[in-house]
């Protein structure tokens, strides 16, 4: 389940799904450490949504292709918006980069 998007950063347009979204008070309410859609850079987001809820999410792999990858609307273009108000999740296949996921990130 989830739906096929594409996810633009620093230039780079991937092909993902995404797996769920969640609604932020503010732009601030999301933070992640590497910044955006990085399938390259293990990273972790932090957020708190409007019901008041925090969470906090690693980037992982699901299995030894298909990255799960977190972040927050501000960083980065889903099918051309940018929505500083969500955070996302993403699965992202390694095999369109010509490599396979290990330690929360395509290698």
């Amino acid at each position: 389940p989830g739906v096929n998007v594409t996810v633009k950063d620093s230039n780079i347009t991937y092909a993902a799904v995404k797996i769920a979204e969640g609604d932020l008070n503010t732009s601030n309410a999301c933070v992640e450490s590497d910044n955006g859609f990085k399938p390259l850079v293990q990273g972790d987001m932090n957020a708190t949504f409007t019901d008041g809820h925090f969470v906090g999410f690693n980037d992982y792999c699901q299995d030894a292709n298909t990255l799960v990858e977190y972040g927050c609307g501000k960083n980065f273009q889903v099918d051309g918006n940018v929505t500083p108000l969500k955070a996302y999740a993403f699965t992202f296949n390694c095999q369109d980069l010509n490599k396979t996921c290990s330690i929360g990130k395509c290698i």
